[in-house]
């Protein structure tokens, strides 16, 4: 969900403004993939490597997710929406956010319509890392020789999930940014010049259709 500063910029607005547009374009973002029957999103919400942006950018990003997921939770219950968070979360512990996001996974795990897959201080090369580590602590050498592509995915932070159909890209970049490099192996990519803020359900069609899925197709996109 890249270019939330970029868009407040260019409105001569605080990149605060565009990080809160950007909550909304993520609401629209939910109906859309409820209305065509997507069953997985996965959005990049913060890299492990923004830890480098201000202190008052970054308090008030963490602010900003406490307070959406809090104020979100009805609605993703009534509509459904299993919210799930992948990434190294042991730097919110004991934080209001680290309260938020458990009580959203808890209160949303028996949703079925749609699974809100969210990427938080989330780096794909440490994810990769993370995997291979866990796989010499437990699988016995002659068992880490034949291991296949399938079994190392089950040690993977989505391993629950599939593989991704579609990567979409705002705000003029192209490339992956370290984002889900194992899962996306496969996946089709959409790159457009848009900022975040402005992402709405006809460029989801437009990603869609280019790529030659129905919009009304299930897939499983980031």
């Amino acid at each position: 969900m890249d270019g939330n500063r970029r868009w407040a910029r260019s409105r001569g607005l605080l990149a605060s403004d565009g990080h809160k547009t950007g909550v909304k374009a993520l609401r629209c973002l939910v109906q859309a993939s409820i209305a065509r029957s997507i069953d997985y999103v996965t959005v990049y919400a913060f890299s492990s490597e923004n830890w480098k942006r201000s202190k008052t950018e970054l308090d008030f990003l963490f602010t900003l997710l406490t307070e959406s997921a809090i104020k979100e939770l009805d609605s993703l219950k009534e509509e459904g929406v299993k919210v799930c968070f992948i990434g190294d979360l042991s730097v919110f512990e004991d934080t209001k956010l680290e309260r938020a996001i458990k009580k959203l996974e808890d209160e949303t795990k028996s949703n079925t319509k749609l699974v809100l897959n969210i990427a938080l201080n989330y780096g794909s090369a440490s994810e990769l890392k993370q995997a291979a580590n866990t796989i010499l602590n437990e699988v016995n050498l002659d068992e880490i020789i034949n291991i296949d592509e399938q079994e190392f995915s089950k040690y993977l932070m989505t391993s629950s999930y599939p593989d991704i159909d579609l990567v979409i890209r705002t705000g003029g970049k192209q490339r992956l940014s370290n984002f889900l490099l194992w899962q996306s192996a496969s996946a089709k990519l959409f790159f457009t010049d848009t900022y975040w803020p402005d992402f709405d359900e006809s460029l989801l069609d437009s990603a869609l259709q280019l790529l030659g899925l129905n919009s009304r197709e299930a897939v499983n996109f980031a």
